[in-house]
């Protein structure tokens, strides 16, 4: 008995389906976002660590 994969091919070929473009953008839309939050949270945890307080 062979095991199946757990996301199988949608061709016999095995190559992986190609990304649709609306779903890399949304992707790419969440990573940005968790990033601009990601920072945000620093600010305000370590305000005296950001660029604008260094400079100053």
């Amino acid at each position: 008995m062979t095991a199946r994969p757990a996301f199988p091919s949608p061709d016999a070929s095995g190559a992986a389906a190609p990304r649709s473009p609306a779903r890399v953008v949304r992707r790419a839309a969440f990573v940005l976002g968790a990033a601009v939050l990601g920072y945000g949270a620093f600010a305000i945890a370590f305000p005296a660590r950001t660029p604008a307080a260094i400079a100053d």
